[in-house]
């Protein structure tokens, strides 16, 4: 063994980002590498030891008593090569694709610890398989990858979920931390951030946080216009502190959703016939799987729209907090047989959204309301809300009128016998403007196209009173 260097190979400051093709020795190898966060290679049949010995291909070919040119000692040079911020693909012979990730270490040798010396760590992003068989990925255990542009294109075409996070792939290497890799694939995302757009007080925020990590099952009730949905995507991001919209699946559940749509169904194949399908939730709840330290988050928008018993069938036992493990784990309606079995797992956190102003939807059944913690929201009209107009150019003067005249209307709905707190006006009527639109202009299109038809549907049959409160709000 020639041993020429015992320094760490000096990495350049400001590299180009350069995609590599990794190929993990097998697929239970391949489940450790990315559940662990690194990837590594067996050590040749000629042991050469740690690789920053070497100074060069030629050098490193002697130790091994091989060509230089031979593909195992390429493959070596290039993993030991390879830059900090540099994409990797992992792939299964030449047809398919594991997965994608980051790498986010240098190269460490592990000397009589492991079958597999050789290791790097690295963030796996995506980790759904993909088919390439179109393409044919090249050989060798690691080597410089030409194609990517084709592959980003067909996980786009297969997933287009994850074009965001293709996308964040693509930064500067030299902007990396290493301590934190989600720093570089994704805009971080705080507490204070949340805050910022929300019109919660801190402590009402760290409270519903505090419910849904304890709890898992959220669900945001309350009036049209309070920010239900916005909050939901607020509430995921935080826990996670990363906008990171690959782990967030959302759905808008309505009368026909069914079973079949959310968790698995027979349906019609391309080829003729009938195959079993997954549904979102199902594959969503795979992906959390294979990422079990990292959070994951499914929205249900308007909840109560769709007759949950049939969307959730035997879910309704594996929703609770305390069953998310796979000993828990139960036979699907469509399943193949009673072997396979499924479970949701620890790190998968529902948020439904519900509105209380919808005389058409059926309560949520005792069954339901039990896997669910509520958090019920009011409308804000407060000095954060006040603070927002403020940014959105809004006169003082039409700020208060905003306030006096929304509440003063609220406070006419809460007293009314046959409606209450839950059919208030929320304040989210009135968090968007354009710069350019007059502010007077703006409120009466807001009150007459938007809240004057709610109360309408509100009150019916009695016009007069619909009318009295329109004036009210459009007075001077």
């Amino acid at each position: 063994m020639t041993k020429l260097t015992t320094k760490t190979k000096a990495y350049p400051t400001d590299p180009v980002q350069a995609v590599w093709k990794f190929c993990p020795p097998t697929l239970k190898t391949w489940e450790s590498f990315y559940q662990k966060g690194f990837m590594a290679l067996k050590e040749s049949e000629e042991e050469v030891g740690d690789l920053t010995q070497y100074e060069s291909p030629a050098t490193l070919g002697e130790a091994a008593g091989m060509a230089p040119q031979r593909a195992v000692i390429q493959s070596l040079k290039h993993f030991r090569d390879a830059n900090i911020g540099d994409i990797v693909i992992a792939a299964k012979g030449k047809s398919t694709i594991l997965g994608v990730g980051i790498i986010t270490g240098s190269y460490t040798y592990q000397e009589r610890k492991s079958d597999f010396p050789h290791m790097r760590k690295v963030d796996w992003v995506i980790t759904r398989a993909l088919s390439v068989k179109a393409i044919r990925l090249p050989g060798r255990d690691f080597i410089p990858l030409v194609n990517w542009s084709e592959i980003q294109a067909l996980y786009q075409e297969h997933y287009p979920e994850l074009t965001a996070t293709l996308a964040a792939l693509h930064v500067s290497p030299a902007s990396f931390t290493l301590e934190d890799p989600e720093q570089y694939l994704y805009k971080s995302f705080t507490r204070e951030d949340a805050l910022h757009s929300l019109f919660l007080s801190e402590q009402e925020f760290d409270t519903i946080v505090s419910v849904l990590l304890r709890k898992k099952n959220l669900i945001l009730q309350g009036p049209p216009g309070v920010g239900k949905t916005f909050l939901a995507k607020q509430l995921a991001f935080a826990c996670m502190g990363f906008k990171d919209e690959s782990r967030v699946e959302w759905v808008q559940l309505h009368p026909s959703y069914a079973y079949e749509d959310f968790v698995q169904g027979i349906r019609p194949s391309p080829e003729g016939g009938f195959e079993r399908r997954d549904g979102i939730f199902y594959k969503f709840c795979l992906r959390a799987k294979k990422d079990p330290i990292r959070n994951y988050f499914f929205i249900l928008d308007e909840i109560n729209r769709a007759n949950l018993s049939n969307v959730l069938g035997e879910l309704f036992m594996l929703l609770e907090a305390d069953k998310r493990r796979v000993e828990f784990a139960m036979p699907l309606t469509y399943g193949k047989n009673s072997m396979e079995k499924f479970y949701i797992p620890p790190n998968l956190h529902l948020i439904g959204t519900m509105n209380t102003a919808d005389r058409s939807l059926a309560p949520i059944d005792f069954a339901l309301r039990r896997r669910f913690a509520f958090v019920e929201l009011t409308p804000q009209f407060g000095k954060k809300f006040q603070a927002h107009l403020d940014f959105l150019g809004i006169s003082s003067a039409l700020q208060e009128k905003i306030s006096q005249r929304i509440s003063e209307v609220n406070q006419r709905i809460r007293e009314h016998p046959y409606l209450g707190k839950g059919y208030e006006i929320g304040h989210s009527f009135f968090c968007h403007k354009n710069p350019t639109e007059e502010e007077d202009n703006w409120y009466q299109m807001i009150i007459q196209t938007e809240i004057g038809p709610l109360l309408e549907s509100y009150w019916p049959d009695e016009p007069e009173r619909v009318q009295e409160l329109v004036t009210l709000l459009l007075s001077p």
